[in-house]
């Protein structure tokens, strides 16, 4: 089962809002890197090149900019079009062949610890290749260096998952979620966990759950939003480069969580 429909498009695009903030909305919903700017969405860089062409194909106007160092395009509703129909079409796109590798995107690196201190980001995804429910988690978690290579929304009947790249990425990405989980409480995401249940890189798992939603609206609200909420905390421009930061300050993978607060504690 899909993860979103109509009924959760009512739920959490605002009906009665500016038609820019429901575009916003429905474009971070839909695992888009967007943000609004004097009234603008504006398509953030380290969105991947093909989601600027995804949402020119559903009839969207994007607008290329240049000179600005922290956008790729500027996005809005065409002219003449249905508000209505276009956003739906958008939050409703299915993914297509998802994302099932570690080198689905990423090309070939190695997994040792320098490599993983030279590559100050992770991996950019199409958005139309990840499933909606973390469509958006992934899409952010590269802003603070964190390697995915695999994602599941679980369909309602598992729980959510992410895999990373190797254990230090696993490690990595444990120390970044409770660093800022203490700085930035999400409701709803006690029951998230890391875990290893083997040697292969499906094995190092983010678990965001404890089983699937069930195919009510309020069990997936209730599963999706807090996973939606923390993505956005992950955007924020206090938070992701102060993660690269420490990510190149640690040493080795024990002093991830000193790096880590002593970075979000000093200015940017």
């Amino acid at each position: 089962m899909c993860v979103f429909d109509g009924d959760f498009f009512d739920a959490v695009v605002p009906p009665d809002a500016p038609p820019a903030t429901r575009l916003l909305e429905v474009l971070l919903w839909r695992g888009f890197l967007v943000e609004q700017v004097r009234g603008n969405v504006m398509l953030c860089r380290g969105s991947h090149d093909r989601d600027a062409i995804t949402l020119a194909g559903l009839g969207l106007a994007v607008e290329p900019v240049t000179g600005d160092p922290g956008h790729l395009a500027r996005i809005r509703l065409a002219a003449g079009c249905d508000e209505g129909h276009a956003l739906r079409s958008v939050f409703l796109l299915p993914p297509q062949n998802g994302m099932a590798g570690p080198f689905d995107w990423g090309g070939r690196v190695n997994d040792g610890f320098q490599t993983f201190r030279r590559l100050r980001y992770g991996v950019k995804v199409p958005a139309v290749h990840l499933d909606p429910g973390v469509a958006l988690l992934v899409k952010a978690l590269p802003l603070c260096g964190v390697h995915t290579v695999m994602s599941c929304d679980g369909h309602t009947r598992q729980s959510p998952h992410v895999c990373l790249f190797s254990d230090i990425h696993l490690l990595w990405c444990r120390a970044v979620v409770r660093e800022v989980l203490r700085r930035h409480p999400v409701p709803g995401t006690d029951g998230w966990r890391f875990g290893q249940d083997g040697d292969g890189w499906m094995s190092r798992r983010w678990l965001l759950g404890e089983g699937g939603s069930g195919p009510g609206l309020a069990g997936r609200l209730a599963a999706y939003r807090p996973i939606q909420s923390f993505a956005r905390v992950l955007m924020r421009p206090d938070v992701g480069p102060r993660a690269r930061r420490a990510k190149q300050a640690a040493g080795c993978p024990g002093d991830f969580a000193d790096a880590l607060a002593r970075s979000f504690d000093e200015p940017i």
